[in-house]
């Protein structure tokens, strides 16, 4: 269990508590046909919410909005993980690539793991990125949304 709507809410009010702007909708992002972004540079994190069009409102949150958060907010940790919040450096909290790795392929099917190393191989991204994606997408799928809300205060808080 991935955790109730209320938390999101406060994944949602931990991310906030550290300095980082969460949006939803927002066209000049959502206009790409993706789920989110964590943009570490500016301090935003975006979701582009199932039930709505880009420049909406607020919309009724699916799952996959719910996912989406905790995703985009296990980006945020890797942007604070190696000390500096916004300098667009990431790093895998579960370890080195190989520790990470390994933590993947036991939570997420093989055929989803295909799928992401070849979405993002196609759009252009490094290993390194590839492995960031990896362990955003295992946390999202397997950590509570409330336990990612601590690690988030705990690993962004001094940043």
């Amino acid at each position: 269990n991935v955790g109730t709507f209320e938390d999101h809410e406060a994944l949602a009010a931990a991310i906030t508590q550290v300095g980082v702007d969460v949006y939803l909708n927002p066209p000049e992002v959502c206009d790409r046909d993706i789920a989110g972004a964590y943009i570490s540079q500016v301090g935003a994190l975006v979701i582009c919410q199932d039930n709505a069009k880009p420049g909406d409102e607020q919309a009724d949150w699916t799952d996959n909005d719910l996912d989406t958060l905790r995703h985009e907010a296990q980006h945020l940790i890797q942007d604070c993980v190696d000390g500096k919040r916004g300098d667009n450096e990431l790093a895998p909290l579960l370890g080195t690539e190989d520790e990470t790795l390994q933590v993947v392929t036991e939570i997420l099917p093989q055929n989803q793991i295909e799928r992401i190393i070849t979405t993002y191989t196609l759009g252009g991204s490094d290993r390194e990125t590839i492995v960031m994606e990896l362990e955003a997408f295992t946390v999202a799928a397997a950590v509570p949304a409330n336990a990612i809300a601590n690690e988030v205060i705990a690993q962004c808080s001094a940043n």
